[in-house]
């Protein structure tokens, strides 16, 4: 049997989902507001409505962190204040776009061994930060995406170094479904050993 029902003398289409031969009338519910057919699980939940869905929050986890790019790998090196690389891009940070969450930590990673101090820079989209191993350079209209800003100390674990944040809750909400992070250094360097040294993972809740 095919999904939907027509119903005799009247030729209307009555959604209906056919499961193993037997059909199930599709239901789509409404708000209680008095003339209004608004749908429940709207973005406003209603003025007096007396049911309404709300997605549950989710803790967004990663398993593997993110690997920075562009990072200079041979010749010159970091001054106090340069940018790293060319920044981070964390996927699905929300559910939709224009989503919102909120950051809970960070876990940082530098398989070269030579960064103390790193601050990091979360925006709620796509910006022109910088060129990586110069001061960073944004305009006003990308200030606007600015979030927060947090600084990580890390520590030298004989062959990587190490750091993090936890227990913060930064609340953003997203351009799309990406939360974009950049960096700068703290402490004068040397260069890289590879431009993917730099490793970043954000845990997210997201609403």
């Amino acid at each position: 049997m095919a999904d939907n029902t027509t119903l005799p003398g009247t030729g209307d289409v009555i959604g209906t989902d056919d499961v193993g031969g037997v059909k199930y009338q599709q239901i789509k519910l409404v708000t209680s507001e008095l003339n209004s057919a608004e749908n429940i699980g709207d973005l406003d939940h209603g003025s007096v409505r007396s049911l309404y869905v709300h997605n549950r929050p989710d803790t967004v986890i990663p398993a593997t962190p993110v690997n920075s790019s562009g990072l200079t790998t041979a010749t010159t090196t970091y001054s106090i204040g340069d940018v790293l690389g060319a920044g981070w891009t964390i996927p699905n940070a929300a559910k939709a776009a224009a989503g919102t969450g909120r950051v809970l930590g960070a876990d940082f990673r530098d398989y070269s061994d030579i960064v103390a101090s790193v601050t990091l820079f979360f925006f709620q989209g796509t910006v022109t930060f910088g060129t990586d191993n110069t001061a960073p350079s944004i305009s006003d209209a990308d200030s606007l995406k600015f979030i927060a800003a947090r600084t990580i100390t890390l520590t030298d674990l004989g062959g990587v170094r190490v750091g993090g944040l936890d227990s913060i809750s930064i609340p953003y909400v997203l351009d799309g479904t990406d939360l974009i992070v950049h960096a700068i250094t703290n402490v004068a360097h040397t260069f890289f050993g590879a431009a993917t040294d730099l490793r970043l993972r954000v845990p997210l809740m997201r609403d």
